[in-house]
């Protein structure tokens, strides 16, 4: 599987991961929990549609769109570039009428409404010079009214691993390693770049595990996420890094320890329920266990109090006794004097 079709893969199997990317892609305020998405085809016709009349079809010519998608009813697209396309903003300008033509909100014979969708483009592969968006701007030649929309790029390369574990971007973690392929397939003799190749990719790895396990991905999601880590790492292996690389093995040995980290957890696939059960089970252990602590120390307290009070009732017990003897006393004093 290409990294180009591994990270479509990857951003429809989770929604609110998805809602949640897209939030910080382009700052919308969608809700992940509650936020309805709806995937929509990606192959648009050219064709024309003209109320109930039915459709007027302009050619046969199909078109693929990498990712169409709408949440709460708004429209957006997604599409993934590993080389640079120099014609690419003319082709995000034809997908956008294509979307436009093909899901159509409000038509009749004399008015159709054309909201335009929200692109995000996200280039993989690092080159220079490239802008941080493509813009298109549509004029009315008789107004002179502009509007601008601009398609934001997003570079992978420019973004480090642990800044995107710790941001919504964490999808795009797996193929921060495709910034090698133009300098391995170039250069597949160079043990640098293997070897860096491959402590990237544990790194990688790494993150994604953690993120699994104090539950910020699901078991699913994660899992896509390191087949396409173990996919473009065996086509780097196979295709640019050579035998007589001394790093060769570096890479087969992460590219194995993939695989068998990935069997293991497979074996017993951790749950979110199940974490949330046994944390729960673990607070209220630990709650009881707090709870007896403080009834020992209630039972210590009072222990103390009560040998306090009977301390107390001793001394005036006492007290109460040389009182009755000091008053005998005077008593007696008081009856020698009056003889």
């Amino acid at each position: 599987m290409s990294a180009h079709k591994a990270l479509i893969d990857v951003l429809m199997a989770d929604e609110k991961e998805l809602v949640r990317f897209l939030n910080d892609i382009l700052g919308t305020k969608h809700n992940p929990e509650t936020a309805e998405v709806k995937f929509l085809s990606a192959v648009l016709k050219i064709e024309a549609k003209l109320g109930e009349s039915g459709k007027i079809p302009i050619d046969d010519t199909l078109r693929y769109p990498d990712f169409l998608f709408s949440v709460d009813g708004i429209m957006y697209g997604v599409e993934v570039q590993t080389k640079y396309d120099k014609i690419m903003l003319y082709r995000l300008l034809e997908y956008e009428l294509l979307t436009l033509l093909n899901y159509v909100p409000k038509e009749s014979e004399y008015e159709i409404e054309l909201p335009l969708p929200q692109k995000v483009l996200i280039q993989l592969e690092k080159r220079a010079n490239i802008p941080d968006y493509y813009s298109m701007t549509f004029i009315n030649t008789v107004t002179g009214e502009k509007l601008l929309q601009k398609i934001p790029i997003i570079k992978l390369w420019e973004h480090k691993t642990e800044d995107l574990a710790n941001s919504d971007k964490k999808l795009l973690l797996p193929f921060k390693i495709v910034e090698y392929k133009k300098r391995l397939s170039r250069n597949g003799k160079s043990e640098k770049l293997a070897r860096n190749l491959a402590k990237d990719s544990w790194i990688i790895h790494e993150l994604m595990t953690n993120l699994l396990n104090d539950a910020k991905l699901s078991w699913d999601i994660h899992s896509k996420m390191q087949k396409s880590q173990h996919d473009i790492m065996a086509v780097y292996l196979n295709e640019y890094i050579t035998a007589d690389n001394p790093a060769r093995k570096e890479v087969e040995d992460m590219l194995s320890n993939l695989i068998k980290l990935e069997i293991v957890e497979i074996e017993k696939p951790p749950s979110l329920f199940e974490m949330v059960v046994a944390e729960r089970v673990e607070k209220f252990k630990r709650e009881a266990e707090e709870a007896k602590k403080r009834e020992a120390e209630s039972k210590k307290l009072l222990a103390k109090a009560n040998e306090r009070e009977a301390e107390a009732n001793e001394r005036e017990a006492k007290a109460k006794e040389r009182e009755a003897l000091l008053k005998a006393e005077l008593d007696a004093l008081k009856e020698r004097l009056t003889y």
